[in-house]
């Protein structure tokens, strides 16, 4: 994993060119910003915290903003294995209901081979037709 993340270097990139403007200084500080961040983004291991990306740019550009590297820092936090399997199980039960919404269609060429291989999958279309008829 990454020390840091392309959205958070994204973050704290345009945050520094917003600091330094287009001065001559302002250049070279803003280039010795941008390696440090690039060196944080190529390395591996832990996320960088607050305190990191600070130590990294402070001494740089004094009066960087505390949102912008609190804002940063969250967001190059890893997402939790609770919410990961919560997106997985949605797209998964988002999938196989429109699977059942597919075959369920009354189209001859999709319904044929559904209700030879697993005609259970079709229930929803007998009951429908049981309640009509």
């Amino acid at each position: 994993m990454k020390r840091l993340n392309n959205q958070a270097f994204y973050i704290l990139q345009t945050e520094v060119r917003r600091c330094l403007g287009s001065c001559k200084i302002g250049q070279v500080q803003f280039e010795l910003a941008l390696r440090r961040l690039e060196r944080l983004r190529l390395r591996s291991g832990t996320p960088a915290t607050e305190a990191e990306l600070r130590d990294a740019i402070g001494d740089l550009i004094p009066d960087f903003d505390s949102k912008i590297l609190r804002k940063a820092a969250t967001v190059n936090r890893p997402s939790s294995p609770l919410w990961i399997s919560l997106k997985l199980g949605t797209v998964a039960s988002v999938l196989s209901a429109g699977g059942i919404w597919l075959v369920n269609r009354p189209i001859p060429w999709i319904r044929y081979p559904v209700m030879e291989a697993a005609p259970f999958l079709l229930t929803p279309s007998y009951m429908a037709m049981s309640r009509t008829g």
